[in-house]
């Protein structure tokens, strides 16, 4: 017997189960005596829920699966192993095994052998109609019903040849469907005649373990190679929603609506799609045995029961952490108690955040708003952000690190109302003493209010602009409160302003002109007189002495005036003419400079060395051409040397380098 047969009934009782999915499931093992590989799954109106565990056990949970308790079979059941469970009428509890089926009418206290007449005595699977018709899948011998509790049954394989059948599935309109290894075959005369239904599906994923019918026509079967099939035409055409490309074995399905998926993979547990099986996602968190045999979402609650081989049944649940955050009106930037409960242990080193949806309450790409370190639920104290949308849908939800959880969100919306458009415009670098002028937009239904730290307001400190003059150098702010007066929503925002003076120019001299470092508001000075009319960047000195230069900006704010910078307009000349006249050398030069003069007739009769801001460093007029100057005493830079060659002076740069 094939490993595989262990597991064909899973799709039995599943098909008609609706999960009622959360952000995120999280799986504890159910306590209790219930261990071993758990088949099968049925609940009775009342709410009890029965697990068929292949070792001889049938285990029975009161509280929606938390918690089991073993039933007791009489001797002569004692060496069968139990595959599928069904209930009918509320009170009629039909068990499949190696050895039959088996009846029991008083809640499982006496059992009844009513298998005779099946041709195989191993029964893999049941399905109860809603018209009260009970059907067995046997091993070997196909497909058989029953319409009076086993008394007869009745060979219902006409048109299928007695194949091997894993799973039994009926539609709202009492069509039956069968998972076998020979593909998917489909009744609509209660089991009178079948017709083959596998268009679409691919030869290697004929062997079908699990059905759930979505609603009227859609419907997906799992099949022994991974893969999923989809159909919308009550099985005239699949097509693939999943398709692992591997041998797994896709023993139960679990839908809720067309787009809520849940399958159990065996040995890779459960995988999850929100989408209709366009995208999947693992959610195995706590499930420690991820060979999982079936699914089973109880009456009346929304967790999920996973049978597995060998670990009994886990129960995934969304109620791990529940958050109680009532409905109402918060503004963007507000900072909000979110308190949460726990139902499990989590690590010490777990930490716990609080997260915001989008406008219509999806958490596609939530927002942390906030962090709780511990294990222990409590209030995480959160902010939205001040840039959230205005919106009516927001909810909120707590997910934790380790283990990793995701919780179900508050259950109930949130307004959000937007802040003001707080701007300011204004300098952000200011001189004292002079008036600047700060503004903002504002409308009728907004409030605003201005204060400033470091200087004196001039203008209504209400309206949507000021003038500030700041008393001193160093630093001030300029702050604007905004409130909407339909929300009573506020913010603020704060401008930093940095008080000083402009730096100082500097002056540097290209060939016989001056230039100031400013481009705009230049006033020059000869020996601290002001010179009318040279306001340039350039100036061109008309006489020896010192020059400064002060500049004053647009918004009136004067720098210091200049370290002068001294000249002597008689040696001036184009520099650009002394090409024509000498050569210096080496350039850069070290401890000797060089001169040789382009005409042999001239003669060098003094010559005078400068820094560049016109600082007289030696002079001497006695020149050797054969010598040149000795320029040890000069540190690494850039200075002038001015020559009076044949009477007229002449000016270039040179530069020493060691």
């Amino acid at each position: 017997m094939k490993k595989l047969k262990l597991v064909l009934i899973i799709g039995l009782n599943l098909i008609f189960a609706q999960f009622a999915g959360a952000e995120s499931l999280f799986w504890q093992q159910v306590s209790g005596p219930l261990s071993g590989d758990v088949m099968s799954f049925a609940q009775k109106s009342n709410g009890t829920i029965f697990a068929a565990a292949r070792d001889n056990w049938i285990y029975r949970s009161n509280d929606l699966g938390k918690s089991w308790s073993k039933i007791q079979f009489d001797s002569t059941m004692k060496n069968l192993y139990v595959y599928s469970i069904a209930i009918r009428n509320g009170s009629e509890i039909f068990i499949g095994t190696t050895g039959g089926v088996f009846i029991s009418e008083d809640d499982c206290a006496s059992w009844s052998y009513i298998g005779k007449g099946l041709g195989d005595p191993f029964v893999n699977s049941l399905g109860v109609k809603s018209t009260g018709e009970v059907f067995a899948s046997t091993m070997y011998d196909g497909l058989f019903r029953t319409t009076n509790k086993g008394v007869d049954w009745t060979d219902a394989n006409k048109g299928m040849g007695s194949p091997s059948i894993n799973t039994i599935a009926f539609t709202d309109n009492n069509d039956i469907f069968l998972g076998t290894y020979k593909g998917v075959f489909y009744s609509r005369d209660n089991g009178a005649s079948w017709s083959a239904m596998n268009s679409g599906i691919p030869s290697g994923s004929y062997n079908i373990y699990s059905i759930a019918v979505i609603k009227k026509f859609n419907l997906l079967v799992g099949s022994s190679r991974g893969s999923i099939m989809k159909t919308t035409n009550n099985g005239g055409t699949w097509f693939p929603v999943l398709d692992l490309k591997d041998s797994s074995q896709v023993y139960s399905i679990v839908t809720k609506g067309d787009k809520e998926i849940y399958a159990a993979i065996y040995g890779k547990g459960v995988y999850n799609s929100m989408d209709g099986g366009a995208t999947w996602q693992w959610i195995n968190d706590g499930l420690f045995n991820n060979d999982v045999l079936s699914l089973f979402q109880p009456a009346n609650s929304n967790d999920l029961l996973a049978g597995t081989w060998g670990s009994g049944v886990f129960r995934g649940t969304s109620d791990v952490i529940q958050v109680q955050f009532s409905s109402g009106e918060y503004c963007a930037g507000s900072e909000i108690n979110i308190p949460f409960t726990i139902s499990i242990g989590f690590d010490s080193t777990n930490y716990f955040t609080a997260q915001l949806s989008d406008s219509l309450g999806s958490f596609v790409n939530p927002v942390n708003i906030g962090k709780l370190n511990g294990k222990d639920g409590g209030v995480i104290v959160a902010k939205i952000p001040k840039n959230t949308p205005p919106g009516t849908g927001y909810r909120v939800r707590v997910v934790s690190y380790k283990p990793t959880v995701i919780g179900k969100n508050n259950g109930q919306d949130i307004s959000i109302r937007e802040l003001p458009p707080l701007n300011i415009e204004g300098k952000t670098l200011v001189c004292p003493n002079v008036p600047h002028v700060y503004k903002t937009e504002s409308s009728g239904d907004i409030e605003t209010k201005w204060a400033v730290i470091g200087g004196k307001i001039t203008g209504d400190i209400s309206s949507p602009s000021i003038t500030v003059t700041f008393d001193s150098v160093g630093k001030g702010t300029v702050k604007l409160v905004q409130k909407h007066l339909l929300t009573g929503c506020q913010d603020s925002t704060i401008l930093v302003v940095q008080v000083k003076f402009p730096d100082k120019p500097i002056i540097t001299r290209k060939d016989t002109s001056l230039i100031s470092n400013y481009d705009t508001g230049n006033q020059w000075f000869y020996e601290g007189t002001i010179l009318p009319n040279e306001t340039n960047k350039i100036i061109k000195p008309s006489k020896t002495g010192k020059y400064s230069v002060q500049v004053t900006d647009s918004t009136g704010c004067q720098t210091p005036v200049s370290d002068p910078y001294y000249i002597n307009i008689e040696s001036v000349i184009d520099i650009s003419m002394n090409k024509y006249i000498f050569e210096l050398s080496p350039i850069p030069a070290t401890d000797l400079l060089k001169v040789r003069l382009l005409n042999e007739n001239s003669v060098i009769t003094a010559y005078t060395l400068y820094s560049l801001i016109g600082e007289k460093i030696a002079e001497s007029r006695e020149f050797s051409e054969s010598k040149g100057i000795d320029v040890t005493n000069l540190s690494n830079g850039v200075y002038m040397i001015s020559l009076v060659v044949d009477n007229q002076i002449c000016f270039e740069r040179f530069i020493i380098r060691r």
